[in-house]
């Protein structure tokens, strides 16, 4: 007894530390692909001498870098003048140098007047810095002259890096940055106040999409199998054809011709995009799904079309995969009748892959309303989603993309219990 209960108490903590591990994994990559392509931005864009020194918290909690790379330049935030800096750094200057190198070219801009000489911020190969170098100290001005020579001193002290300065090096940064101010940021009370009524449309409107896609698809599935060679070639094509149409081209036509009176009367049957926006998300989640029901219909509909067409095809893809086994001949030869052959084998064969499929249908819903809900206006996951995008709000869409992988994560479960129900053969081989 004590054994056993031991043994589920470790395989639960097992799955808990799975999970634990899929979510973080999961946030990371996104963090870090955030700042690359912010990096790259930032690097397009901040080339004026006004944010040449901008200073930012490090990315995360520690750094990995060779040791000729200081770790005061993670406290920079990315431009061209850090591009060039970790460029000359890379050719044997230190970063005391650089720092000096900033200060001579500041003073012998304001020597200048002109800040002609800005440009040699930005030169990294050190020979054209030598040579530019050389050609100040030639005016007969000793201020010019006398700087010049200072800073030729300092480039050609410069040595190339030995084997040794490559070996990596991590600097522990503590609590001061930037992934950890953005994860506390994203559970304070504003963020989630935005985010729970979001969700709960966000459900509804899944929810109505997956029982029109397993219902609609099996549905079709089935009457395929019941008809003739013809009428297999006419539902297969149409499946086909609605399974790559694109959704947003559906729900333009949807809007345009079943949500107001303009060619007739007769086709305005569901709400327009327009009445979303009076929806108060402020309710219960059964309260809204009782009340406002209505309103999700047509653009469930509209996500329900390629889905079922989809799932009719894994349906005929299985079954038609299971006819050609020999054990259906056997089956046929013992006197058993086509409906049972369906009923008892080939449908229970087919139904323990799907069952895994509709499982993941549903967070996959959840995490793919982008286009619907704003066609729409819809204030949900997915237009969410986009607003957190647009505003560059990293903290509000970690915790979206948290919460779906949790998701996925629980619905995978629940799609291996249950084809432990359909099948009692896989519960124990388990």
């Amino acid at each position: 007894m004590k054994a056993g209960l031991i043994r589920y108490s470790l395989k639960a903590l097992l799955s808990f530390l799975k999970v634990v591990l899929k979510v973080t994994l999961t946030i990371l990559t996104l963090y870090f692909l955030s700042i690359v392509v912010r990096k790259e931005e930032i690097i397009e864009v901040t080339t004026s001498s006004s944010v040449l020194f901008k200073t930012q918290q490090p990315a995360f909690y520690f750094s990995l870098s060779p040791s000729w790379y200081d770790a005061r330049l993670s406290l920079i935030a990315p431009s061209q003048l850090k591009k060039t800096g970790i460029a000359l750094m890379r050719n044997g200057m230190s970063y005391e140098d650089w720092m000096k190198w900033q200060d001579y070219v500041t003073r012998l801009s304001n020597i200048d007047g002109q800040g002609s000489n800005e440009s040699l911020r930005y030169i990294d190969d050190l020979n054209v810095v030598k040579q530019r170098v050389s050609e100040l100290i030639s005016p007969t001005n000793d201020g010019v002259k006398q700087l010049g020579a200072q800073m030729l001193q300092l480039v050609s002290k410069v040595r190339p890096l030995k084997f040794s300065d490559w070996f990596p090096e991590i600097h522990y940064w503590g609590k001061k940055n930037e992934f950890h101010q953005t994860m506390f940021n994203a559970f304070d009370g504003e963020r989630l106040s935005v985010f729970r009524p979001a969700l709960k449309l966000s459900a509804i409107l899944s929810l109505f999409a997956f029982l029109f896609s397993v219902i609609g698809g099996t549905l079709i599935a089935l009457i395929y199998m019941n008809c003739s060679g013809m009428w297999q070639k006419i539902i297969n094509f149409k499946l086909q054809l609605f399974y790559v149409f694109p959704v947003f081209c559906l729900a333009i036509l949807a809007v345009q011709f079943l949500t107001s009176s303009y060619y007739s009367p007769l086709l305005n049957l569901f709400p327009g995009p327009g009445a979303f926006l009076m929806l108060s998300s402020d309710s219960s989640f059964l309260s809204l799904l009782v009340n406002q029901s209505a309103y999700m219909i047509l653009p469930a509909i509209i996500i329900a079309i390629p889905l079922s067409a989809g799932i009719a095809l894994r349906w005929i893809g299985g079954m038609n995969s299971e006819m050609t086994n020999p054990y259906i001949t056997t089956l046929r030869s013992k006197g058993l009748s086509e409906r049972k052959i369906y009923k008892r084998h080939i449908l229970r064969n087919v139904a323990i892959p799907m069952v895994i499929y509709f499982a993941m249908l549903l967070p996959a819903l959840l995490s793919g309303l982008v286009l619907i809900e704003n066609i729409f206006a819809i204030g949900g996951i997915g237009r969410l989603t986009l607003q957190c995008v647009m505003n560059r709000d990293l903290s509000s869409l970690l915790l979206i993309v948290g919460f779906i992988v949790i998701v996925s994560i629980v619905f995978n479960k629940i799609g291996i219990f249950f084809t432990r129900i359909v099948d009692p053969r896989l519960k124990e081989r388990a």
